[in-house]
């Protein structure tokens, strides 16, 4: 819907911003691509790396997820995992400490803004204000990292540019997606659907098995962007489904291909093969945190040992392909077997 107008440093404050970064014009983009870049690390898939003067790879997310996970005999399949996704995230990354409570409220949060938001370019009621004080957190741990020469940023607008993109990365695209894949796939356990010739303790076999889940149950269809002061949106989460290069029963979920770079190849909605136009890196728009993302749900449902669990007393998920679900809202309990 459109037009609408965005890119203003002080957009954030009014109801009329553009949001994700995905979407943002080239010229804000090109200002806070090497900032996200740098935080997020758009760099192998199985790390570790080094980036923004932290360090985090497979291993520490793995321990650190273990550590969360100790002691613990029930769990919201989700839910769980979004707390530790951002206590994760905000802590290893922008030294912002959050508790479990915090980081609840910033996934309820983001569930009422994303919904809100959906087919509008104008967020109603009080959500902004929420927002605001959000983005100002990010901005101050931006600034932050400026004066410690972590991030290439200049001080001032392009910091709080920068908040608001990553927040609205955080909130439309990091919470829906890596809590709603990582639901999926403990309900690829629950109904039984994965070959039983895959080894769950295997990083390359849960790699496929999480592959295979955002190709079948894609937690986030579509990718908006901007031209010419209208916001259009590819629905790239169907890609999965396309038979013509998954085979015919390309509906159902089946461990197809052998390494997760053919999947990562393949899928359009994984977004490898969009490339930058006329040699300008600004105008390819590929996730900077996909490789982060992907260690994330790996290290997790490493540490969590996904066959370890059965369902809790309201019983599985429902599972359908095309995005109908389950989606970060979708939540259902699990218990440890005895």
């Amino acid at each position: 819907q459109g037009p609408f107008t965005c890119s203003t440093d002080d957009s954030i404050y009014s109801n009329d911003y553009c949001g994700i970064a995905l979407g943002m014009p080239n010229d804000d983009h090109s200002k806070v691509r090497p900032f996200l870049d740098a935080l997020l690390g758009n760099g192998d898939a199985t790390g570790p790396w080094v980036n923004a003067g932290n360090y985090y790879s497979l291993t520490d997310i793995k321990h650190a997820a273990e550590d969360y996970l100790h002691g613990r005999t029930k769990l919201s399949a989700g839910r769980d995992a979004g707390n530790f996704f951002l206590i994760y995230f905000h802590d290893r990354l922008l030294d912002i400490k959050l508790s479990e409570q915090e980081a609840q409220d910033m996934q309820m949060f983001a569930e009422r803004f994303l919904l809100a938001s959906v087919g509008f370019s104008i967020i109603p009621g009080a959500l902004p204000k929420k927002r605001v004080q959000y983005t100002e957190l990010y901005r101050k741990a931006i600034e932050r990292g400026i004066h410690q020469g972590r991030y290439p940023l200049s001080h001032g607008g392009d910091a709080l540019l920068a908040a608001n993109a990553l927040l609205d990365a955080v909130l439309f695209a990091m919470i829906p997606a890596l809590t709603g894949i990582a639901s999926a796939v403990v309900g690829v356990h629950l109904y039984d659907l994965a070959d039983e010739t895959l080894d769950w303790t295997l990083h390359s076999d849960l790699g496929r098995i999480i592959m295979e889940a955002v190709r079948v149950y894609p937690p986030v269809l579509d990718v908006p962007y901007v031209l010419d002061g209208l916001r259009y949106s590819t629905f790239v989460g169907y890609s999965g489904f396309d038979r013509s290069v998954f085979g015919d029963d390309a509906w159902d979920f089946r461990v197809r291909l052998d390494t997760t770079y053919e999947y990562s190849q393949l899928l359009r909605n994984w977004a490898d093969t969009a490339l930058p136009l006329h040699g300008q890196p600004e105008t390819s728009h590929v996730c900077p945190g996909k490789s982060l993302s992907f260690n994330l749900l790996l290290g997790y449902l490493s540490a969590l040992d996904v066959p370890s669990w059965m369902e809790g007393p309201r019983g599985r998920p429902e599972l359908k392909p095309s995005g109908s679900g389950p989606n970060f809202w979708d939540n259902y309990d699990i218990k440890k077997k005895r």
